[in-house]
């Protein structure tokens, strides 16, 4: 009988949502090939058991480098990239001292360096010695700005397929209401709390989409959406403020049970337009500051718009529209 293949050992840290979609993805679809012990804290619990992927709780104190001396026969550290704690950064620079390979999977396509640090001197002492991306965009935008210690690799997005599989287990339906995702614009980019200069904040973004539908005499259900970071009751001034004109109903369930219910999504670089455009919804990127990347990725649908006026029927022909599965 032939001896039993011993898997390697993988280390996961994740906290923020984005990474632990993609990262929990990639470890559903590996389970057979690799041992992963998965420690967590922040958004990505909630998304981990959902999955059903065993992990330890981490408070934000946590020794980094006592976690990983009790593990260390692994082969690897795996991380997400997460803007609102230093926790990956933490196990990354502790993993260094020990000589454990490190590889950070970036869930995104804005702010590749800044997610480390960058502008900042030191930045580059903060990255992994490997940058893992989904798609071939994120590819050669990574191979651009990474041109230091890390190397590049193209690890395809399963999340992209979970959404994809199972949109099309979902019942079909057929809706023109549209579903408006939020983020949160105006906080910090990275764990270090450098801030881009922006002008719109996520609350004037959101005031000025709802005037500009109230203004249109958009009929429709409207669902707000909010990013997994925000507090639950972060817009209900301005939620309150148009009650009487629209109909605005907050949701904060399951995407795939989201993109049902809407024909359109708004949003402005939130990793939900991309689920809706696999979903094939009307999409828009509405962006309405300068200093915000455009972060459409490669042969997408989604419509990128820069001013509500002068595309405005074109989103009123779409978003009055009904779109089907």
């Amino acid at each position: 009988m032939a001896a039993s293949v011993v898997k390697k050992k993988i280390l996961v840290v994740v906290s923020d949502a984005g990474g632990a979609e993609i990262i929990s993805a990639f470890i559903v679809a590996n389970r057979k090939k690799f041992n992963f012990y998965c420690f967590l804290n922040g958004p990505a619990q909630k998304i981990f058991k959902r999955k059903k992927i065993k992990f330890i709780a981490l408070a934000q104190s946590q020794n980094a480098a006592e976690v990983l001396s009790a593990h260390s026969q692994a082969k690897l550290l795996l991380t997400g990239s997460s803007w609102s704690t230093d926790l990956e950064l933490q196990f990354i620079k502790a993993a260094r001292t020990i000589g454990l390979r490190t590889a950070t999977y970036l869930d995104h396509w804005v702010n590749y360096r800044e997610r480390f640090g960058y502008p900042r001197r030191d930045w580059i002492k903060n990255l992994p010695d490997e940058i893992w991306v989904g798609d071939k965009r994120a590819y050669l935008l990574a191979k651009k700005y990474f041109q230091t210690r890390s190397g590049v690799f193209l690890q395809p997005n399963r999340y992209f397929e979970e959404i994809k599989k199972k949109y099309a287990r979902s019942p079909k339906e057929r809706s023109s209401d549209l579903l408006i995702v939020t983020e949160p614009l105006s906080e910090a980019i990275n764990s270090l709390g450098q801030q881009l200069p922006v002008k719109v904040t996520e609350t004037l973004w959101l005031e000025r989409i709802l005037s500009f539908l109230a203004q249109h005499g958009f009929k429709k259900k409207i669902f707000l959406r909010l990013h997994p970071s925000e507090r639950p009751d972060k817009y209900d001034f301005i939620v309150e403020k148009f009650k009487k004109i629209l109909p605005i109903k907050k949701t904060n369930g399951d995407i795939i049970r989201d993109l049902k219910k809407v024909g359109t999504v708004f949003g402005v670089t939130s990793m939900a337009l991309v689920a809706a455009e696999l979903c094939r919804k009307q999409v828009f990127s509405i962006v309405m500051d300068k200093n915000l990347l455009s972060f459409v990725p490669q042969r997408s649908r989604i419509h990128r718009v820069t001013n509500l006026q002068k595309s405005g029927k074109i989103i009123r022909k779409l978003a009055s529209a009904r779109h089907g599965t």
